[in-house]
């Protein structure tokens, strides 16, 4: 199939997993001719040791049934997701007892909810790999790599993208899922409303001392959260928010330099960080769109909205897009045709802008650092953990087993 020289009915700008799920989850359901445009002149590598791959997102179980739906999850599964059945979060100025981890700690656990795990850490590099291998399943659907967005120019009956490259495709539907900065947003003349947290989230892979035992470990620091994902036995994938000029300090130390830092920001909760790898650096903002819809454009993903990465969800809301989305068109009408676009954004509208506000505050929350509200703050986190119900409910709303579902992700 070529999308050139026949056009297409659902264009996806962006080859990034939210784009490629939608793509399979639509090729699952429709006969529709589906071209995925992806900027990057190649798919990404392999994920190799400790210097590739520095993308581990934190995967729900609504995301996992998405990807399971999809075609993706068995073979992920097998190779690039590591399970996890606790987490432990606590405040930077409670102490940490040596070997014996946080006191004052708030700790979730997936028996509390009757669950095997509280979700997956999964590579960024072997996802994608899996949902190319799920989309080389269809015929009807086309992955073309070297494809960056440069004109937009919609008509009655479809849109026509044109390429920086050179060249054009026609399409009936076009998905924005090319990030925060989204071509098609802007193309399509769709406002955002941004601020940037003025911080940036170093990231790499690490090993340590002692095992994480499958816990994901996140201590509040009044620079912004540390978090320390469980991969395999002695490696983990840090994720550590700074304020903008401590980031460039940090990303400067040599490697020795830098883990004796870490070791000492966690508070030695898993021993001393013996290894790391290449580390790099984003900025950390907040996004939403105020409208999803435009005439025949659609977004999903970090197109729509960009939240903090402290509680891990903003791919789990990408997710979430792809299902709604394919669930509010139906497989035998127009794409493009505004009412299952409607649909789709005032569904996940509601939930985007509650996540987010709720992320947003959980960070503000915790970058107040007057005494008095620090206290407060400690006393809070030990009633939650006292409190089981309390607990089961944020549990079950981060494994996103709770809310307004899509099919797609319900068990």
């Amino acid at each position: 199939m070529s999308a050139s020289a026949d056009g297409v009915d659902v264009a996806i700008v962006g080859g990034g997993p939210v784009g490629l799920a939608t793509a399979a989850l639509l090729a699952r359901t429709t006969q529709w001719r589906i071209a995925v445009l992806d900027a990057s002149a190649a798919p990404p590598a392999a994920p190799s040791d400790l210097q590739l791959d520095s993308r581990v997102f934190a995967l729900g179980r609504a995301g996992q049934r998405i990807l399971a739906a999809a075609g993706a999850w068995a073979m992920l599964s097998t190779e690039g997701a590591w399970p996890y059945q606790r987490m432990c979060v606590w405040d930077g100025g409670l102490p940490v007892a040596d070997g014996a981890g946080p006191s004052g700690v708030l700790c979730f656990d997936a028996q509390d909810v009757d669950e095997p795990d509280l979700g997956h850490m999964v590579s960024g590099a072997a996802m994608s790999q899996a949902l190319r291998a799920a989309l080389a399943e269809h015929a009807h659907v086309e992955v073309r790599q070297g494809f960056t967005l440069a004109g937009l120019d919609t008509q009655v009956e479809a849109v026509r993208l044109e390429a920086a490259e050179g060249g054009a495709v026609s399409a009936r539907l076009v998905v924005g899922a090319d990030g925060a900065r989204s071509s098609v947003r802007a193309l399509a003349g769709l406002e955002a409303h941004d601020a940037s947290y003025g911080q940036r989230a170093i990231v790499c892979h690490l090993e340590t001392e002692r095992a994480h035992e499958s816990t994901a470990w996140q201590r509040f620091l009044p620079g912004g959260p540390v978090a320390l994902l469980p991969v395999t036995g002695h490696r983990c994938s840090l994720v550590w928010s700074l304020p903008d000029d401590d980031a460039d300090a940090m990303l400067a130390l040599d490697d020795e330099v830098f883990a004796a830092r870490l070791g000492e920001a966690t508070g030695y909760v898993l021993g001393a960080v013996t290894r790391v790898g290449q580390r790099f650096a984003f900025p950390l903002w907040r996004l939403h769109a105020p409208a999803y819809v435009a005439r025949r454009c659609v977004l999903v993903g970090d197109a729509a909205h960009v939240v903090h990465p402290l509680a891990g969800q903003g791919f789990n809301l990408g997710l979430l897009d792809a299902a709604c989305l394919a669930e509010s068109l139906s497989p035998r009408a127009d794409p493009g045709e505004r009412r299952g676009l409607r649909h789709y954004e005032r569904w996940r509208k509601g939930e985007n802008v509650s996540a987010l506000a709720a992320l947003h505050a959980l960070h503000s929350m915790f970058a107040l650092t007057a005494p008095p509200l620090v206290r407060l703050r400690g006393v809070g986190l030990r009633a939650v953990n006292l409190a089981r119900p309390v607990k089961a409910k944020l549990i079950r709303r981060a494994l996103g087993i709770d809310g307004d579902l899509p099919r797609l992700a319900r068990a």
